[in-house]
């Protein structure tokens, strides 16, 4: 008998690659939150297009802020759990 995903398939369909990327990256780190800057880093993308990646993985339901941007300290990020598991 085939295990359920331990994500929802139909979630990423049209998703950029980058954004698919970030979320495999963000899954891997497990409950560590990482910030815009660590993931641009850990995916060797620019800040902008890593940006663009979480707000894509935010507006799907996939990933979650954990701590807002606030002056210069980066807002903390990391993989929404999914209902129901």
């Amino acid at each position: 008998m085939a295990r359920p995903p331990k994500f929802r398939p139909e979630a990423f369909r049209g998703l950029p690659c980058t954004a698919k990327l970030a979320w495999y990256y963000l899954r891997d780190h497990g409950e560590e939150p990482l910030s815009v800057q660590e993931l641009a880093r850990g995916l060797g993308v620019t800040l902008a297009t890593a940006h663009k990646a979480l707000l894509a993985l935010i507006g799907r339901g996939l990933v979650e802020e954990l701590e807002p941007p606030r002056g210069s300290r980066p807002g903390r990020y990391r993989v929404k759990p999914l209902s129901g598991r």
